[in-house]
């Protein structure tokens, strides 16, 4: 067992790093309250970036809140999943890469690391909060064919 599950975490690891090699030029395109336009991508082209970072926010009230509130109507729009694969389509347009990295933020800027539930009960909720989240962007990747999903890196 431990011999099999070793060979395909080899396998795995050779697949996923085997698909970029070469030098990624990026930046991280930071969401906005509104609509991306083209006029915001040319500074982009400019540094000669070929990967941009899009990175949907979720928010946890406190540390020790099991409920992460995202995709709602209260966010910027670029913070959504619509304005995500908005941001996304038009980068593509421009022959830009994009790397979705949906991101948790605590609020007043508490560090993620700081997170810590008052019970299992709690951490379970969550997880699944966390997986709900996730999912989501998940198949927001999928769907817009994003080169990069990243996760966790805020944890």
């Amino acid at each position: 067992m431990k011999r099999s599950c070793f060979f395909f975490l080899c396998l795995l690891q050779i697949s996923c790093s085997s698909q970029f090699i070469g030098k990624i030029n990026g930046v991280s395109f930071v969401a906005s309250r509104d609509e991306v336009k083209q006029e915001h991508i040319k500074p982009v082209k400019q540094l000669y970036a070929d990967h941009a970072a899009v990175m949907p926010f979720g928010f946890i009230r406190e540390v020790n809140s099991p409920e992460i509130i995202f995709d709602t109507d209260r966010q910027w729009f670029g913070e959504t999943r619509v304005g995500a694969k908005q941001y996304i389509e038009l980068l593509h347009r421009n022959k830009i890469k994009v790397m979705l990295k949906p991101q948790i933020w605590i609020w007043r800027g508490v560090f993620t690391g700081e997170l810590k539930m008052q019970s299992e009960a709690d951490w379970q909720k969550l997880e699944q909060s966390y997986e709900a989240f996730i999912l989501t962007y998940a198949s927001l990747a999928e769907e817009s064919k994003a080169e990069i999903f990243c996760i966790g890196t805020e944890l």
